[in-house]
């Protein structure tokens, strides 16, 4: 799955591993320097983008947890 992340929100939550984590999943991941919905990544929180779907969380494991619900919802379909 391609995964878009926010370099800023990553920064800021000090989850700088988190795109190499997810490409050892086997996930093609782009980190931007902005998502444009910086609301999230201000009050130091993670975003991400996975095939239109946002997700948005304060901690990495938190961010994994919604990762992976949404990547249910789009396999499911």
């Amino acid at each position: 799955m391609i995964i878009d992340l926010c370099k800023t929100g990553i920064l800021m939550a000090k989850a700088k591993d988190l795109p190499e984590l997810l490409r050892g999943q086997g996930h093609q991941v782009n980190v931007h320097d902005c998502l444009d919905r910086c609301d999230t990544c201000d009050m130091g929180g993670i975003l991400g983008r996975v095939d239109g779907i946002w997700i948005a969380a304060g901690k990495k494991d938190r961010f994994l947890g919604r990762l992976e619900e949404a990547l249910e919802v789009l396999e499911s379909d």
